[in-house]
């Protein structure tokens, strides 16, 4: 009986902190649209960036010096967002997002 108690509460916490990252993520997805929708980037598909992929990356010399991004995100872990099915739209940019503020950071280009 308290093992099953146990595996109850357990199971609460982690359902609690998986709802509070997607909201978390949910809120960088649409700071990604908003700017999507204010710049020149062809795919004008909301769908696509508000169910963006979104990934853990560091930030490295290559994209500090390359992209102009503050080096103060040198060796960061950020999020990064990419479109939905990246795969048939890899040539569109994706986003390095500062996990704290959840502004964008920079835009990458695609491939």
């Amino acid at each position: 009986m308290i093992i099953l108690t146990f595996a109850i509460a357990l199971t609460g916490c982690q359902d609690s902190g998986s709802t509070e990252s997607e909201d978390e993520y949910q809120e960088v997805r649409e700071n990604v649209w908003a700017y999507v929708e204010n710049s020149e980037i062809p795919l004008r598909d909301k769908e696509v960036w508000l169910n963006g992929e979104i990934k853990e990356k560091v930030v490295d010399e290559e994209i500090v010096s390359h992209q102009q991004v503050d080096e103060k995100y040198l060796h960061q872990n950020v999020i990064m967002v990419v479109p939905a099915d990246s795969k048939k739209y890899a040539a569109y940019p994706s986003f390095l997002v500062d996990p704290d503020t959840k502004e964008i950071i920079t835009v990458l280009p695609g491939y």
